[in-house]
């Protein structure tokens, strides 16, 4: 009778086991990496849906104002210095002046909107203070008011890099930048 010795069955033994761990330790890889990108999607994912709203916003006003806001109050910067600040008033119409406005909260790290005295948070952990600024067409900070200006709109956002991990010192953080220029439609 033929069969296989003891050293015969121990080596198919141990590369059985080898190949099984193998598979396994990539299953365990293919893990991290899917949980790793799932963070990275939520938040690019969020960011370009505030984006995309502050966008709407600033497209539908009929006059886009850069400053400061705090204390419930948007200051326009005076003509003379850098058109950037870290709010933006939108007037939705000129003949019955709505506004609203959109602004970093520079102690709570949100971005909110304002409108009709009702404040919503359209974005967490934004860390860059100035977020908002006037441009020319060709991309020049403009230094007093235009009618039509560009709107530079730039947010750093700053995320947990493994949300079910607790690490001390911030060492598990994600830091992304997401910036777009938009323009007001013009009126007719």
């Amino acid at each position: 009778m033929a069969g296989f010795t003891l050293v015969e069955l121990m080596i198919a033994a141990t590369v059985f086991v080898f190949l099984i761990g193998a598979v396994i330790g990539l299953q365990i890889f293919g893990l991290r990496m899917c949980q790793m990108a799932k963070t990275t999607m939520i938040a690019s994912t969020s960011a370009r849906q505030t984006m995309n709203h502050i966008r709407d916003q600033i497209r539908s006003g009929a006059i886009v104002k850069v400053g400061t806001y705090s204390n419930a109050q948007f200051s326009a910067i005076a003509d003379g210095l850098p058109q950037i600040g870290n709010a933006v008033q939108i007037c939705l119409n000129t003949n019955q002046p709505q506004y609203t406005v959109l602004y970093q909260n520079p102690a709570g790290t949100n971005i909110c909107l304002v409108a009709n005295h009702v404040e919503t948070v359209l974005a967490n952990s934004v860390t860059n203070n100035d977020c908002f600024q006037a441009e020319d067409f060709q991309g020049t900070v403009n230094t007093c008011f235009m009618f039509n200006p560009v709107i530079r709109i730039k947010m750093d956002f700053v995320q947990w890099k493994y949300p079910d991990a607790r690490y001390a010192n911030g060492a598990a953080y994600d830091y992304y930048c997401f910036q777009t220029c938009v323009n007001r439609r013009p009126t007719q």
